[in-house]
Formats: C-alpha cells, structure tokens, sequence
C-alpha cells in the first residue's frame, strides 16, 4: 500500500460526510418546499439521520439526550425517546453490519430482563393488540412496540463500551438536555402536555418539574460535602429545589430529600453525615410547617407533597390535598388480580364492557378513566392488573437485579469520575423508582424506561471493565502528548 494512501477510516468519514450533505440539502428542500405534511415529516428524519451519521462512533450520544428532552415530536407519531431507539438500533445494525465497531460480547445481565419481556410478549400473543404502532398507548400494538424498542435498545447499549472520555461527554449531553428541557418547557409546553388537572395555568407543573434533572445531575457528580463547600452548587440544588416542591409532585418532591440519602448509601461515603445533616433538615422543615399560616404561607402545591409526611395537610379538602382516586384503583386492580391472576386484564385491548365503565362511571371525577388507560400509580398493580401475577414476580427479579448491579459498580468505580458521575445519574433514578414504585404514579409503562436505564448502566459498566492493551494505551499517551 502506498504511504498516502488514505486509510480505512479517513474513507469511510468522506462517504459519510458527502452522504451527510447530499442527505441535508434533499431534507432542507424537502421541508422548506414540501407542500404536504408528510414531506416535511420525511425531511426532518432525514436530517436527523444525517445528523446521526455525522456523529459516526458517538451516534449512541442521541438516546441520552432524547431521554433527557422526552419530548413529543410535532408532525410525527413518534416521541423523542422513541426516535433515539430508533436511531441507535438502525445505526448500531449498520455499523455492526460494516463492522465499523469492535465487537462486545453482550453482557449477560440483560438475562434478567428477559422473563419479563417474554411474558409481556405472551400476553399480547393471547389477546392481541393488533400492530398499530402509530396510534395512542394505551390501545393497540402502540405499547408493546415501546416495549420492544426499549428491549432491543437494552441489548444494543450492552454491547457498548462508554469509558472516560465518552462519560464525560455524555454528562455534558446529559446538562445540555436538563437545560434545552427548561427551556423548551418555558417556551413550549405542548411538547409535553397539554393541560394538568392539578395545575391552575396548562403546562406550568412540567416547566418545575423540567428542573428535576438538573437536580439530579447535580447529585450525581457531588456529594453532599463538596456541595456544601460550594456556593454555586448550594444556588444551583437550592433553585431546583425549590421548583420541584412547588410542582406538588410527591415522588418529585420526595426526591428532594432520598436522593441524597441513595447516593450516600450507593457510595457507601458520607453515610453519617448525610443523615445528621437530614435530621436538621427535617427539623428545620418542621419548624417552617408549624409557622403555616401565621408568620409565612406555604403554597398549596408545595403542601400537597408535604401531605405525605405531616397529616394536618391530608385531612383538609382542599384542591390536589384530599383525593382518593388511588383508592379506588387500587380497589378495581385487586378485583381484577381476584378474577384473572395469572393474565390479568390481558394487556392493553379494550373491551366494550370496560368503554362502558370508562364512560359510565365516575363521570367528573380525577380518577375517571385511570384503570383503563393503565395509569394504575402503583408499579405493584400495574403489572399484577395489567399482565398478571406472574409478570409482578418477573418486575420484582429485574428491579432486584437493577438495584444488585448498580449497588456493586457505584462503588467499585472511582467517585470523582465522569464515569462515575454518569452511573450514579442512572443508578439513582433505579433505586428511586424502586423505593417509591407502590405509591407513586408508575405503571407499567415504565418497562420502556427501566429498559433503557439498565442499559446505559451497562454500558457504562462495560466501559470501567475494559482494560486497555499496553499499545493502546502507548497510543493512548502519544495522542494526549
């Protein structure tokens, strides 16, 4: 070979590279002269496909910021998790196809979720759903297509290798994505919803709650002593803080408080500090509490969440402090486990006899329609109503298995690290969902993201697990020199 011949590598970026401009001018074409709906919905997947292969080696970097944004795409059926999936199995297919990456053998730790994700496929093949994957979720193949999307993302992600480098470009995607969801729920909050039923002004709970990764972000790179030491760390959780109390969700809200208490405990550092600095905080919180009303005013939001620790707020009727629709869900979900344990309400296909209790019953009421658009807020029932008992015993051994993984690597790689840093952001939204999953508002949606959280677990796992070879090391050096 001559010496100046170009390599591999230098010929495969100028494919893509002309691909990536050829592919850019036909999209923007596309969407800025495209006279239906439909060309500029192509035009966008275009670019973003684009985009993709312009990242070449970091294309797995758009499933992290997409999770991070979970936003609904305008013009396209899908959401912005979604689309990541997507993008990262087609690209990951190609380029194991072109062998463009160096193989990973699979972890086998994605064995865990394999029951689950079997017994959910049973169910759909019993009472079949259909494959409507562009209609709502909670009918039709929609669900289960998440599903599957987030199981084949799970055993991509395994087969990654994220070392230092790439963590710490990923903690940097994952700031850039906490701060473009502020701003995109402050500019643009029909991205996530329309309207809350708890909130006065539509949208205005999701642009608090926008701030909860920024806040988790932050327990996720420091711990409690260097935050304390550090006044822009103290503005920086104490304004987050702040907005998800206000946001009157109790699992957001309760976040405030375990977070640090999880990363104390996944770390195993500061353990002692972090409770007695907890109790003062308690203390100091109770101390606010008793002054409701005569020398400060706590909003109503903010007493919602405090309901679940203080009873004063729970026996007063007022709007989003006294409601008993979990009551009556959880009364419906247990009939339904008593009368059919082993498939449950066989998934999401409705039947004429539950339209007519969606329409029939409880006309007016918050919890109308709750059981049936599989918002159960209990993981427990969600699964045991939904796909059986059987299915909660398979989410009982993969959250068991989440919680054994992320215990063991939180404290084998180094704190201080990016790759740390990153595993603790997912290791902690793990051990939350599984401290709150009875009284909180899961359901058994949330299989898509437990999916995705074990993945990039792994992956990052894989990372601190390879040890590099002395010549790629000595390259390693040559580079950084």
């Amino acid at each position: 070979m001559a010496k100046n011949a170009p390599s591999t590598t230098r010929i495969y970026q100028l494919v893509f590279g002309l691909a990536f401009l050829f592919i850019s001018y036909g999209a923007v074409r596309t969407m800025m002269f495209g006279s239906t709906t439909k060309a500029k919905q192509i035009g966008f997947m275009a670019i973003a496909f684009a985009v993709v292969m312009w990242l070449d080696k970091l294309y797995w970097l758009v499933l992290p910021l997409c999770m991070m944004l979970n936003v609904r795409v305008p013009g396209l059926p899908f959401d912005s998790a979604e689309l990541g999936c997507i993008a990262l199995i087609g690209i990951h297919f190609i380029r194991t196809c072109l062998h463009r990456d160096t193989k990973v053998p699979w972890n086998r730790q994605i064995l865990a979720a394999f029951p689950l994700f079997f017994w959910i496929c049973i169910i759909w093949a019993i009472n079949p759903a259909g494959m409507n994957i562009f209609g709502t979720s909670t009918m039709g193949g929609r669900f289960y297509f998440k599903i599957v999307l987030g199981f084949l993302s799970m055993v991509f992600l395994s087969a990654i290798r994220l070392g230092e480098s790439e963590c710490k470009l990923l903690f940097r995607v994952l700031v850039f994505g906490s701060l473009l969801s502020i701003v995109l729920t402050v500019t643009s909050p029909g991205l996530y919803a329309a309207s809350d039923a708890a909130s006065e002004a539509p949208g205005s709970r999701y642009v608090l709650l926008s701030f909860s990764g920024l806040y988790y972000l932050v327990w996720s790179r420091y711990s409690l002593p260097e935050i304390l030491s550090s006044l822009r760390l103290i503005l920086i959780a104490g304004v987050s803080m702040s907005a998800l109390a206000l946001s009157g969700k109790r699992n957001v809200s309760a976040s405030i408080g375990l977070y640090p208490i999880y990363r104390a405990l996944l770390t195993g550092k500061h353990l002692t500090r972090t409770l007695v600095i907890g109790i003062l905080a308690f203390m100091s919180l109770s101390l606010v509490v008793a002054m409701d009303g005569q020398i400060l005013q706590i909003p109503e939001s903010t007493k919602r969440s405090l309901a679940m620790i203080y009873p004063k707020y729970r026996s007063r009727a007022r709007e989003g402090l006294h409601d008993t629709f979990r009551d009556d869900l959880r009364i419906r979900a247990r009939e339904i486990i008593r009368n059919h344990p082993w498939v449950g309400r066989r998934g999401f296909r409705l039947e004429l006899a539950d339209m007519s209790w969606l329409v029939g019953q409880r006309r007016g009421e918050r919890g109308e329609g709750h059981a049936y658009t599989g918002s159960w807020h209990s993981a427990i029932y969600a699964y045991a109503a939904d796909f059986g008992l059987p299915c909660l015993v398979f989410f009982l051994l993969f959250v068991w298995f989440n919680l054994r993984f992320a215990f063991r690597y939180a404290r084998r790689i180094p704190c201080g690290t990016y790759a740390s840093a990153s595993f603790l952001y997912y290791a902690l939204s793990c051990v939350h969902g599984a401290v709150c999953m009875y009284t909180s508002g899961h359901s058994s949606f949330t299989t898509f993201d437990s999916f995705l959280r074990f993945g990039m677990l792994i992956a990052i796992a894989n990372g601190f697990e390879y040890k590099e070879s002395p010549r790629q090391e000595a390259e390693g050096i040559v580079a950084a020199q």
